[in-house]
């Protein structure tokens, strides 16, 4: 992942683009992006940057589980 992680950077720094990136591992994903779009069933539950995402109850719920086993997430 780490040559596509500089090859997005280089694109948005250079060309400045706007890159639309659909990931489920999210720790490489979180590293590479400045904005986050979470969803749950097509239902957007969260909009922000990666550190406010991984917080968010909605977010651990809908990826990890219940709120109780958030630790498994951070």
């Amino acid at each position: 992942i780490e040559p596509l992680a500089q090859l997005i950077k280089r694109l948005h720094r250079e060309e400045n683009l706007t890159i639309l990136l659909i990931e489920h591992k999210l720790r490489e994903f979180m590293a590479l992006v400045s904005r986050v779009i979470a969803m749950n069933f097509g239902e957007i539950i969260a909009v922000g940057p990666p550190e406010d995402i991984v917080k968010n109850p909605k977010v651990i719920e809908a990826y990890i589980g219940k709120t109780e086993d958030a630790h498994a997430f951070a």
